[in-house]
């Protein structure tokens, strides 16, 4: 959408559309209307793109399942606990000089 705005106000600065107050809030009336035609006409051809696809209103992704195992949990605890202590250290002033 943002592609398709910045064509119509290029078009618009071409034909100096913004060239004085009054023009210009004709050329952004113009811009705003042709954005939503546009706008709706897209919506209606993904809408039915997807219909032809069998949507029926549910997003379905194929994915695995990932359990969380004893090992990720304890190596995002230590994360945790070096990033709490770094953290600690650098706002007291403790340990690192330089």
């Amino acid at each position: 959408m943002m592609d398709t705005q910045a064509r119509m106000k290029n078009s618009a600065v071409s034909r100096l559309g913004y060239r004085d107050v009054r023009t210009s809030i004709n050329s952004f009336g113009n811009t705003a209307s042709n954005l939503l035609i546009v706008s709706m006409k897209r919506g209606s051809q993904l809408f039915d793109a997807m219909e032809a696809r069998c949507y029926d209103g549910d997003l379905l992704f194929l994915e695995d399942e990932k359990p969380v195992t004893r090992s990720m949990a304890a190596l995002a605890a230590v994360t945790v606990v070096y990033l709490a202590l770094v953290y600690v250290m650098t706002t007291r002033g403790i340990g690192f000089h330089g």
